[in-house]
């Protein structure tokens, strides 16, 4: 029971019998829970992972409320309508609607979330320093969103149990990351920006490990490496040395195909420099044989090169 009373009134059973029957003081027996949050009051675990469960309570119409209000998180906001008025008192329905689709991570449901959301939702997102904390600490009243319960119910139940396996959480979507195969394979160490005179001198003793950045297996590896070198072991004899032999043998192999297209590359752009530079000399060639000289030609070079082009028909 609560009442409302000062922290240094004493009573006993007569006063506060006396007491509770003033309105001011009545006792709170039952403690009064908002329409969004009654779905969720005495929820089990298991109608909490019942797809078809949670949908028929999302689907629920509250009175003065719009559907899409209940699935997202609106703060209260709804669309607002008004009318246009023009100057012949000509009246035009204008809907102001501050609502947005939005992708939020949840770090406690480990889950990416997407619904719509108010501009007003996202400033008191940012106030209050996160989308799990907006959930957690926002009123009822001010969340007014079934949704937003319902997020609240599971992130309770995950802090209270880490091990609680959330399952599928309505509205999330999948966390995609993109595989870019060529990317993949020449992707290398982190750029280092180096001052110009010395960007282009060798850098490979910056890139070497000392002793105590090595683990074991490579310090193990070093001193099978330097036995074998004693030994003269050949590679066919020593596992390690055939090992790197083999890894660098399936490098060479997928890089072979991008090797291959940069030489046809390179022999396509020699083909073309080299027919560029016939092309000019014939040019020159012609100018020659028609009696221009380069200081008559001045801005007056593209003519011949036009009847030249329209004689051969051979210049790309």
């Amino acid at each position: 029971l609560f009442l409302i009373v000062k922290p240094d009134l004493c009573l006993d059973a007569e006063d506060f019998q006396k007491l509770s029957i003033h309105p001011q003081f009545m006792p709170i027996s039952v403690i009064a829970l908002h329409i969004t949050e009654k779905p969720f009051n005495k929820i089990t675990d298991k109608e909490l992972k019942d797809y078809s469960h949670i949908r028929t309570i999302l689907k629920q119409s509250i009175p003065g409320k719009t559907n899409r209000s209940q699935l997202g998180l609106f703060h209260g906001k709804l669309t607002r309508s008004s009318k246009n008025v023009s100057d012949a008192d000509n009246r035009t329905c204008r809907w102001r609607k501050p609502i947005q689709e939005a992708k939020f991570y949840s770090n406690i449901l480990k889950r990416k979330i997407v619904l719509d959301v108010s501009t007003k939702a996202i400033k008191c997102i940012r106030k209050y320093g996160g989308f799990d904390n907006y959930i957690l600490l926002s009123k009822a009243e001010n969340l007014d969103s079934i949704y937003g319960e319902y997020l609240r119910t599971l992130m309770m139940k995950k802090l209270q149990d880490p091990e609680f396996d959330v399952g599928y959480v309505v509205k999330s979507r999948p966390i995609t990351y993109h595989y870019n195969k060529q990317k993949h394979f020449f992707r290398g160490n982190d750029v280092v920006w180096y001052p110009k005179d010395i960007r282009y001198q060798d850098h490979t003793q910056d890139k070497l490990k000392f002793a105590e950045d090595l683990s074991k297996k490579e310090i193990q590896e070093i001193e099978d490496l330097r036995i074998a070198a004693e030994n003269e072991e050949t590679v066919s004899e020593n596992p390690i040395l055939k090992r790197l032999q083999e890894k660098d043998r399936v490098e060479m192999e997928k890089l072979e195909p991008y090797r291959q297209q940069a030489l046809a590359d390179l022999e396509r752009m020699r083909k073309k420099k080299k027919n560029l530079v016939q092309k000019t000399i014939e040019m020159a060639q012609y100018y020659q044989n028609q009696g221009f000289s380069a200081d008559q030609l001045g801005d007056n070079a593209v003519r011949p090169r036009k009847k030249y082009i329209k004689e051969n028909k051979t210049l790309d």
